[in-house]
């Protein structure tokens, strides 16, 4: 039986939720040619195998402040982060020592899979998450 996924570890997935979490996200046109780069930070939420990893974003003065951003189920990404000052280049921000960072690429379909839905659910998301990503 082919594995569909990383392995999935209920306890290292119960010991991030309530962790702080700062986020790099590079997000890629279909041909891997960068659209844009942005941080984020939040509240690690839930921890779920099936529905995801959630993060409520703490966005003093963005209108992200509060939402909630799902990222896939893969605990991969989540690194112990260094003490320190960590200034966003996206927002100017700074993040004060978090618990952890993860780093996550997201790839746009290749244009024979892409659909309209797909495409607006895209610039949709861009539009509530504050991103930059060519799809608006």
């Amino acid at each position: 039986m082919e594995n569909s996924g990383p392995e999935w570890n209920e306890e290292r997935a119960g010991a991030l939720v309530g962790k702080y979490a700062l986020l790099g996200l590079t997000f890629l046109d279909h041909d891997d040619n960068l659209l844009s780069q942005v941080q984020r930070h939040g509240r690690i939420l839930e921890m779920d195998a099936s529905r995801g990893i959630a993060i409520r974003l703490v966005a003093h003065g963005h209108h992200w402040d509060g939402e909630i951003y799902r990222l896939p189920p893969d605990l991969r990404a989540f690194v112990d982060a260094p003490p320190g000052e960590y200034r966003l280049r996206s927002t100017g921000e700074v993040v004060v020592d978090p618990d952890v960072t993860a780093s996550w690429t997201i790839k746009s379909p290749p244009v024979e899979e892409d659909t309209p839905e797909r495409r607006q659910a895209r610039a949709a998301e861009a539009l509530r998450f504050g991103f930059d990503t060519g799809e608006s």
